[in-house]
């Protein structure tokens, strides 16, 4: 019945409202709805706020100068708030002073936001609420107590509104209390001067009288002396949900306080994101407060949450603000512990027990998303076995390619659950149902041999001369690291090529291998020579090879934000990268200090639009492997077309050099438009979408070498367990050979394949990654509007005037 309770918190009442109204974001201001979450679900506080607000003037000067009024603007807050709407808060920050597009410190804003209600008639309250006594002392050691006959001692009593609390070491808000609390010893020459003489002497704080509701800020910042910045403390630190009048030092009468709400910061010390938990009622049922977006919670993810969990790119989740209540005080303070919401205007009765509280495939995508980035790898587990039981549509592609990136993460946090987590992404993959969900995987490695690789040696890259790059490549296009597809930690070059710079002998006799294992893969056995393997590897080495770190998710959504408050094109020529003719210039050598091996990802990329000739004359070679139409295309929007018509090769040719430990993690493919050159022909340009009537939906992997160690392309398949058997990861790895190209499909939530590059053990590997494409059809002509009725010649003058 809990379960049910706690589920209709947020749905939608009989009028179409939420449970709970959610909070706007101006584009920076998720610190301030954060603490007014908070502030606004402690009922005495809210009712003064409204109640107590000064009515603005509806005439006289003023009626301009009310709504500058940060009490009065907060009141306005509070009063849809509490008619269960989304409010906004443009009004309250222009009372106080601040930009919506900067983020600010959310203690920091309590403070302002708290000192100018105590200016306003809710100053009585706000003081009866949150206000506590703190006597700082100073006085003798007991053996300088005794030595003089009596402890010299001075103290003073001052008043706070909330306790800062520094985190750096400590295990648990206790811990940190006692640190807060414990006494410094002045000794030698630091002796105290009292007025009966020097003495040893301790100084510190302790608590006097304890307010209703305590706030807690944990120091999550310290700076960095040593490089100049501030930086963000990401040690778990754990958070009771109960506390103590002892952990205080003050005399125990078994007064308890009850964590009432958390303020959360995710990111680092230069920036990141606030959301709140509040339990609205004191009753166990917690509520995630992240902006507009209001969701019940379990008590559990709460916990983990404020405990703090480290993220894999540096930045981290923890507790920033605590919001404790006093448990005897509750009932005074308008907590109704069992009701589920005490002003709520749109009550939905509950479900009788044991119903089902069904969940929207979207709301379980969301979940599933927070979960994992939060390394929540147990209940993103049951998130993703719930998906398995809806339609495979439910989940979209960019869904699916971000929770494999972020359950790769499970593998040295919790091997089992990684197994597990990739099991269920391999059956949400295929739109399979999972009967149970697992808690572990067994995974099984076969490879998969196309073709016995050559004997003879592989001919040395055919690098060609200076003369020849300079006439035959140009740069078409400087690509900015954050305007790169996708966003990446290094701006990259993007060349072209002109006809004949790398040419085809015509000496290759490709043949199709199925791969068995991977549905819709194949590979096509000798589509290049090994002279032509040669050329394309000496000209890519003549190019350069340039870094490639994809950002990671928590990256690409700080770079999108900053991208929104901004406009700019996508990419340009960059004018100083040729001279008139369009000559290019080789790119200078790595400075020595430059790494040579990135053991994360892909170790360095060149990237080059491929001419006509070269481009067709490879695609002429596959082209009747390949299948001539695929159903259900679809368009960069993912609306569905129809059949699609094979329509070549992807001209954006990015040739890969993986060194010695470098690995391609597991992932999915996307899709990608046909890319070309476009501009006048004395000057062309690199365009990223150069047809805008065709997307890939295969992928094609060219191995310009074999004559290395590893470095297989593996794919991974989701096998139904057997009875009383732990569920089966069968992995299918393909290894690469010399000149062939492997093909598999890529596009679609459905279909779509989980794979890696496995790590190369030894020696580097080449390839050349690009993509087939495939026309969708047009969008059917819009119907002529009906032409207008023909009229008779217009008569002469008009209507007579009236006198």
């Amino acid at each position: 019945m809990r379960a049910v309770l706690y589920a209709a918190l947020c749905v939608a009442g009989a009028a179409g409202r939420a449970q709970f109204g959610g909070l706007r974001n101006q584009g920076n201001t998720c610190y301030l709805n954060s603490l007014l979450q908070t502030l606004y679900h402690v009922p005495k506080l809210r009712s003064a706020v409204i109640d107590d607000a000064p009515a603005p003037a509806k005439r006289g000067p003023l009626a301009r100068l009310r709504p500058k009024v940060p009490a009065l603007a907060l009141a306005r807050v509070f009063a849809t708030l509490r008619g269960n709407s989304t409010a906004r808060t443009g009004a309250l920050t222009r009372s106080l002073r601040v930009s919506g597009m900067q983020q600010q410190d959310a203690q920091e804003y309590l403070r302002i936001l708290v000192g100018e209600l105590l200016e306003a008639p809710v100053a009585g309250t706000v003081r009866t609420l949150y206000e506590g006594a703190l006597e700082s002392y100073l006085e003798a050691t007991d053996d300088e107590a005794e030595r003089l006959g009596e402890r010299p001692s001075r103290s003073r009593v001052e008043r706070f509104l909330d306790v800062s609390l520094d985190v750096d070491g400590v295990d648990d808000v206790e811990g940190a209390l006692g640190a807060y609390l414990a006494p410094e010893t002045l000794s030698g020459e630091n002796r105290w001067k009292s007025d009966l003489g020097p003495c040893d002497a301790r100084k510190g704080v302790r608590f006097g009288a304890l307010p209703p509701v305590l706030v807690l800020h944990l120091k999550r910042f310290a700076y960095d002396y040593a490089y100049d910045r501030v930086r963000k403390l990401g040690n778990r630190v754990r958070v009771p949900f109960e506390l103590d009048a002892a952990a205080f030092g003050v005399d125990d009468d078994g007064e308890a306080y009850a964590l009432h709400a958390v303020v959360i910061h995710v990111g680092g010390g230069l920036g990141g994101h606030y959301y709140a938990y509040v339990d609205p009622n004191l009753d166990g049922n917690w509520v995630k407060f992240d902006d507009d977006r209001v969701t019940p919670v379990d008590a559990a993810v709460v916990a983990a949450d404020a405990d703090g969990t480290d993220y894999r790119n540096g930045a981290s989740v923890g507790a920033y603000l605590l919001q404790y209540v006093r448990k005897k005080d509750a009932a005074d303070l308008g907590y109704t512990g069992a009701q589920t919401c005490a002003e709520s205007k749109s009550m939905v009765a509950p479900k009788a027990a044991g119903a089902k509280q069904k969940v929207s495939p979207k709301q379980l995508s969301h979940e599933v998303s927070e979960h994992l980035t939060n390394a929540r790898w147990r209940q993103a587990l049951d998130g993703l076995f719930a998906l398995t039981q809806c339609e495979a549509s439910a989940v979209k592609l960019g869904s699916l390619q971000r929770w494999v990136r972020d359950a790769d993460a499970a593998r040295d946090d919790a091997p089992e659950l990684s197994r597990a987590l990739l099991w269920l992404l391999c059956r949400v993959a295929s739109g399979a149902g999972a009967g149970a969900p697992p808690s572990d995987a067994v995974v099984s490695r076969d490879l998969f041999v196309a073709a016995p690789r050559e004997a003879a040696a592989a001919p040395a890259a055919a690098r060609p001369s200076d003369a020849h790059v300079a006439a035959s490549f140009f740069v078409a296009l400087r690509e900015r690291a954050a305007q790169r597809q996708p966003p990446n930690r290094h701006d990259l070059t993007v060349w072209a090529s002109r006809p004949g710079a790398v040419a085809l002998d015509g000496d290759a006799a490709p043949r199709r291998v199925d791969v068995a294992g991977v549905p819709g893969g194949f590979v096509v056995v000798d589509a290049l020579s090994a002279s032509e393997c040669a050329a394309l590897l000496g000209a890519a080495s003549a190019l350069g090879f340039e870094r490639d770190e994809p950002l990671g998710d928590r990256e690409r959504a700080a770079l999108e934000h900053e991208k929104s408050k901004s406009s700019g094109a996508f990419g340009c020529l960059d004018s100083s990268s040729d001279d008139g003719d369009g000559a290019a210039t080789p790119p200078p050598p790595p400075p020595a200090s430059t790494p040579t091996t990135d053991h994360s990802l892909r170790s360095r990329a060149c990237v080059l639009v491929a001419d006509d000739a070269l481009n067709d004359g490879f695609f002429a070679r596959v082209a009747p492997f390949l299948p001539p139409a695929l159903d259900d295309c679809c368009d960069a929007r993912g609306r569905r077309r129809g059949v699609g018509a094979l329509a070549g090769l992807n001209r954006r040719w990015r040739c890969y050099k993986y060194d010695a430990g470098g690995t391609y993690r597991p992932h999915v493919d996307g899709a990608w438009p046909g890319s070309g050159l476009g501009g006048p022909p004395e000057r062309p340009r690199y365009v990223y979408d150069a047809f805008g009537d065709r997307l890939s939906k295969l992928t094609c992997l060219v191995y310009l070498n074999d004559d290395f160690e590893g470095g297989e392309t593996a794919f991974f398949a989701a096998a139904d367990a057997a009875d009383g058997a732990a569920p089966r990861v069968a992995v299918t790895a393909v290894q690469p050979r010399r000149g062939s190209v492997l093909f598999f499909p890529h596009g679609e939530t459905t279909g779509s394949l989980i794979h890696e590059g496995s790590a190369v053990t030894d020696r580097n590997k080449f390839v050349i990654r690009t993509e087939v494409l495939y026309t969708y059809p047009a969008d059917e002509p819009a119907a002529a509007a009906p032409e207008p009725p023909e009229r008779g010649p217009k008569k002469k003058g008009g209507k007579r005037r009236k006198r």
